[in-house]
């Protein structure tokens, strides 16, 4: 996975400077150019994940069909683990389309201010994110090997609070100058507005960060359902009961302290359903059926 991240970023920021700049004479496409320049470097990066996946043994057998019935559960164990991850991945994103949705009622600087926010928790979240891989790898070996699960989620969701508090930290320090740094030159309501969401976003990248280790250690474990059952609890309840309460009042920073109290209500119940899951059965049954 690094590899094709490490060969694509050059690719990407390449065709951002010919296609949306117009640079060796091609026409200038702005924004369309971009997004095209990205939505190539996606492509070749899933090809390249493809070509080194194609080298590993599990995928040579599915492949090649060398043994039926070890085919037919691995595609099983796949397809069990996977939807229910993929729904979860679905039900955030769609949540976070929805809230730009609503921040456009209150205007095009407080729509521009969400949407930078929303970058900045975007880019905090890259670190949980690696973490969470690392952390699905982890436990799965562990859990592979019939031993004990729960130093290493002690340590996966230790360093999740520590990286992420620290980055939370940061973020609370340098939201000012962030925010005037990010936000069209001269458009001071937008800083300003940006200034006052980085607050919310601090905590929400807080609790995101542990449910997101969280919710990769319950995959290692052979319990993907339950990063469902958080998403839908923190998107589905969580979220839109605070959002009542306060958009009406605080507008578009009230959306982000929903988020943030939805993320936090996720963390505290996957973190333990991870120490949990370590102790139970669950831990011993197969991934495809205990997902």
């Amino acid at each position: 996975m690094l590899l094709s991240h490490l060969a694509t970023v050059p690719v990407n920021v390449g065709l951002n400077a010919v296609l949306g700049f117009g640079v060796f004479g091609l026409p200038r496409l702005g924004t369309a150019g971009i997004a095209l320049s990205t939505t190539i470097a996606c492509w070749l990066c899933m090809l390249t994940q493809f070509f080194l996946l194609g080298r590993t043994p599990h995928w040579v057998i599915i492949w090649k069909r060398a043994d039926e019935h070890r085919c037919r559960d691995i595609r099983a164990n796949l397809l069990g683990l996977g939807w229910p991850v993929a729904a979860a991945v679905l039900l955030e994103v769609g949540a976070f389309h929805l809230t730009s949705l609503v921040a456009a009622r209150f205007g095009a600087e407080w729509l521009g201010a969400h949407v930078l926010a929303t970058q900045v928790a975007s880019i905090a979240f890259a670190l949980p994110l690696g973490l969470a891989q690392a952390a699905a790898a982890v436990s799965a070996e562990t859990r592979s090997r019939d031993t004990s699960c729960a130093p290493a989620i002690r340590v996966a969701l230790l360093l999740a609070i520590g990286t992420s508090a620290v980055a939370s930290i940061l973020l609370l320090c340098v939201r000012t100058p962030l925010a005037f740094f990010l936000a069209p030159r001269g458009d001071i309501t937008t800083s300003v507005y940006l200034g006052s969401l980085l607050v919310p976003v601090a905590f929400f990248h807080l609790g995101d960060a542990v449910q997101c280790v969280a919710a990769g250690l319950l995959r290692g474990l052979g319990v993907s359902r339950a990063s469902l059952l958080g998403a839908l609890g923190a998107y589905a309840v969580v979220a839109p009961g605070l959002a009542l309460g306060l958009v009406p009042r605080h507008g578009v920073p009230g959306i982000w302290w929903a988020l943030a109290g939805a993320m936090i209500c996720a963390a505290a119940f996957l973190s333990r359903l991870a120490a949990v899951a370590a102790r139970s059965v669950w831990v011993h049954a197969d991934p495809g059926t205990a997902a």
